[in-house]
């Protein structure tokens, strides 16, 4: 209850009747992300903000210059870089994008599909080590301080987008961050386990050696004919 009138305060104070014309868009980040401080204070749960790239979509991009051979290319790949990640156990567990008010369509429609493929290769990522066909992500995307959350889930061999909540009024927008929240406190609970045993099976593998027939030796080098005769 102290958390929930904490965050309608700051809402309140900083956001509800805020112009968001003129603010810039890590003004925007900034002022709604410490709601979602609030939101998350006292748990597991990490927020990693400052344009971070994703590891996951690291790995991804790797995975497919491994399949297109593309050997010529020698420069490092890096993940795509996103305004929020959350992460529990040592893992990406969903991403969030922000954008001020006046940004063009076009340009929000680009970030909108480039936070939607984060989700999806981390989920992707993540369904190797949970092995949970109902496994699903949430993700959120803002223009000024209008939001949206989304949830990202599998269907076959590809992913699903749908709606899970608006983030405009002050009771909806708690409502949907609560939600937020929820989600990734009971996702964590089925990661860390599971998270706990990969990073075991890591150790051991690293512990077990390929049987050998005998202990290697190295070869002594026979001495030359000037060396016999000094």
């Amino acid at each position: 209850m102290v958390q929930l009138l904490d965050i309608l305060e700051y809402l309140v104070m900083n956001i509800a009747n805020n112009d968001p014309s003129n603010d810039s868009e890590l003004t925007c980040y900034r002022k709604t992300a410490h709601a979602l401080d609030i939101l998350f204070r006292s748990t597991k749960l990490r927020m990693i903000d400052g344009e971070h790239c994703s590891k996951a979509t690291k790995d991804a991009r790797n995975i497919n210059m491994r399949y297109v051979e593309d050997e010529n290319d020698k420069k490092d790949l890096l993940g795509r870089k996103i305004d929020l990640v959350i992460q529990g156990s040592q893992t990406e567990i969903s991403s969030s994008e922000w954008k001020k008010k006046n940004t063009t369509f076009r340009i929000i429609q680009e970030q909108r599909v480039k936070n939607l493929r984060t989700n999806s290769a981390m989920l992707h990522k993540l369904s190797k080590l949970i092995h949970k066909d109902d496994t699903f992500l949430c993700g959120m995307d803002w223009v000024g301080y209008v939001g949206f959350l989304f949830a990202i889930s599998p269907v076959s061999d590809t992913h699903s987008v749908y709606s899970m909540g608006d983030l405009i009024f002050l009771k909806d927008t708690l409502d949907t961050l609560f939600k937020y929240k929820h989600h990734h406190q009971n996702l964590l609970k089925i990661i860390e386990p599971a998270y706990e045993k990969f990073e075991v099976r890591k150790r051991l593998n690293m512990l077990r050696s390929p049987p050998t027939d005998s202990t290697p030796k190295r070869k002594r080098q026979k001495k030359t004919n000037a060396e016999n005769k000094e």
